[in-house]
């Protein structure tokens, strides 16, 4: 399944894609752990002001575990469907090779 389709499942449902994701994690505490600092750094959980948006992603890769949180604020909009995007926030957790996490 494409994640970008799940979280937008997630968001039309009314859930958090953050504690889906964390509950799909329970037996996986590296991608968990670097799930929840790169939350903890980008202020996750806190309101967004208008027209801006938060996203997350994960990756596990031969024994690295990384997340990204990458912030958007639309700061003009052109029409209902387009707009210029200007990155404001952007932070990473990295656990390499079980060594240990990085920002």
């Amino acid at each position: 399944m494409d994640i970008r389709f799940l979280d937008e499942l997630l968001h039309a449902a009314g859930q958090d894609p953050l504690a889906y994701r964390r509950a799909l994690l329970g037996k996986n505490p590296r991608s968990l752990a670097v799930l929840n600092k790169a939350a903890q750094l980008s202020g996750s959980g806190t309101p967004l002001p208008l027209r801006c948006a938060r996203g997350i992603s994960l990756h596990d890769s031969f024994g690295t575990h990384a997340a990204l949180v990458l912030e958007v604020e639309a700061e003009q909009l052109f029409s209902a469907t387009t707009s210029k995007l200007r990155n404001s926030l952007f932070a990473a957790a990295v656990d390499w090779c079980e060594t240990n996490v990085l920002r």
